[in-house]
């Protein structure tokens, strides 16, 4: 099921960005116990902000990944300024 298909379908995940997270994995073959989302919701924090940290991080130059992960990520850099000629 695409994202588009569970915003049509579950209306509730429009709303939240838990209840979205949870609602695509759950269609991706993540099953959890009630205990396990009641600790999602209430303790959790939103995957993108942990993601956005990150990046937020490694662009100051902190906890840089693995020179095959950053080699990786120059060459996707590469080819979107060359696909969009972006700068």
């Amino acid at each position: 099921m695409t994202i588009e298909e569970v915003l049509e379908k579950y209306p509730q995940a429009r709303s939240s960005d838990k209840k979205l997270l949870l609602a695509v994995w759950f269609f991706q073959g993540l099953i959890l116990t009630q205990e396990q989302k009641r600790i999602f919701y209430e303790k959790c924090m939103v995957a993108e902000s942990i993601t956005r940290k990150r990046r937020d991080l490694q662009a100051s130059g902190k906890y840089l990944g693995s020179q095959e992960v950053m080699d990786g990520r120059k060459k996707q850099e590469q080819l979107f300024k060359k696909t969009y000629g972006k700068t």
